[in-house]
């Protein structure tokens, strides 16, 4: 046995010790379901909707952009200014005649000294403000679409590396096969769950130490592996599993177990699941530039306040309903596409991540340790396979002569009975 062979032996024997005493964690998904803790930091399934239904769908509070609005104070500090604005301008901006009327123009407007924005004003910066935030939304849903794609191949990426290690290491093929197998599972899995673990939105409210609890019940890291893992990034965590994994996969290479074919297999497997495994990181750190953040919520700001200001000149306390629904739609937008550049999260555009992960972990684990539904593979050497073909060959060949011999004979009694009747009307005239 190798030198890494033997180490793969020993990690697992050391897994199994230290978790002698303890109850070992095996329904990984209805504990990631149930727990309260991760429940918080974690949104809820992505919600699906029909178009049949439009008019239900407008009455949803969850999942909506006026969930993400009504949150935000800078939507009632809008609503608020108007208002003010609207109240100020109601008792001090209107010009009032000697009768005590207010002086109106001809579309029905009401005169007044205050100065006043003309809706021509408003067309270059509406135009650049629509730009902008129909532009950001669009980049941060390519975003979001591309960090869902990413998560799920590497979910993909971990079945196929399963299937390899189920096929070239199952069944104790070689010395050390099996237990080779596990370690190099294991050392994968924890890099596929820390990969999450160690985003920043959820180091910051404390998902991964509730990671390294999870994965210490599930027996995937040891106490000393933990605190080691705890000072690494989820990329740096990666590479200390593809480390060891390719280590043990080069002694099995060394000791003639593997090909040179197999071993490529497993490194194109580590190497994509390097990059996704970046990537996720990447865009977690940088969702979204702050210059850019901060360009369209200063422009989003003044545009709206300059509105606030506007509004007040239709001297009706309706403006108030109509500029809501404007800040909504603008405020919303905005927040949309915040939400859909970072989908590591809690908001209700968010995907789930841990959930997926555990999902993926136990599929994988159930297909590692049992034979296809489609049954065992049992390949028969090549003296048996020859011959149960010669028996075939034998079979086969005594049904033909059978049939040939049976069809013969069938027809002499045919032409035998033929020939009797024949005869027949002879020997009766002859009679």
């Amino acid at each position: 046995m190798g030198e890494a062979a033997g180490m793969a032996s020993r990690l697992v024997d050391d897994l199994e010790a230290q978790g002698a005493d303890e109850e070992r964690l095996v329904d990984y998904v209805d504990y990631v379901e149930k727990d309260k803790f991760l429940r918080v930091h974690q949104p809820r399934e992505v919600r699906v909707y029909a178009q049949s239904s439009a008019l239900l769908h407008m009455l949803r509070y969850r999942s909506t952009v006026f969930r993400m609005v009504i949150r935000a104070p800078e939507f009632y500090l809008l609503i608020l200014l108007h208002t003010l604005l609207l109240v100020a301008f109601r008792l001090r901006g209107r010009l009032v005649a000697s009768n005590g009327e207010v002086v109106r123009l001809s579309d029905g407007r009401p005169r007044s000294h205050w100065p006043r924005i003309h809706n021509e004003l408003f067309t270059v910066l509406s135009s650049l403000l629509v730009f902008l935030l129909v532009f950001y939304n669009n980049q941060a849903y390519k975003r979001y679409m591309e960090q869902f794609f990413v998560a799920r191949f590497i979910e993909s990426r971990m079945r196929f590396m399963t299937l390899r290690l189920r096929a070239f290491f199952r069944r104790q093929t070689f010395p050390a096969a099996e237990q080779s197998m596990r370690a190099i599972f294991r050392s994968m899995l924890v890099a596929h769950y820390s990969t999450y673990f160690r985003l920043p939105r959820y180091v910051r409210h404390g998902v991964d130490k509730w990671g390294w609890n999870y994965l210490r019940q599930c027996r995937l890291i040891t106490a000393e592996e933990m605190q080691s893992l705890e000072k690494k990034t989820g990329p740096q965590i990666f590479a200390e599993a593809m480390a060891f994994s390719t280590e043990v996969l080069a002694e099995h290479l060394r000791q003639g177990h593997i090909s040179s074919e197999v071993y490529g297999f497993f490194q194109e497997d580590f190497q994509f699941l390097a990059r996704y495994i970046m990537t996720v990181t990447t865009y977690a750190n940088h969702p979204v530039p702050f210059a850019y953040y901060h360009l369209a919520t200063m422009l989003t700001a003044m545009m709206l306040i300059l509105q606030a200001y506007s509004f007040a000149f239709y001297d009706t306390f309706f403006s108030i309903v109509v500029y809501a629904l404007l800040c909504l739609v603008i405020l919303g937008l905005r927040g949309l596409s915040g939400a859909l550049a970072d989908p590591f999260g809690t908001d209700d555009v968010d995907f789930q991540t841990i959930l997926p992960t555990a999902r993926t972990h136990r599929d994988l684990e159930d297909i590692l340790d049992r034979d296809s539904i489609f049954g065992g593979v049992k390949v028969k050497s090549l003296s048996e396979s020859r011959k149960q073909h010669q028996a075939e060959v034998e079979r086969h060949t005594g049904w033909a002569k059978g049939g040939a011999s049976d069809l013969l004979l069938k027809q002499l009694r045919q032409m035998s009975s033929q020939g009797q009747v024949r005869d027949q009307p002879r020997d009766q005239a002859r009679e």
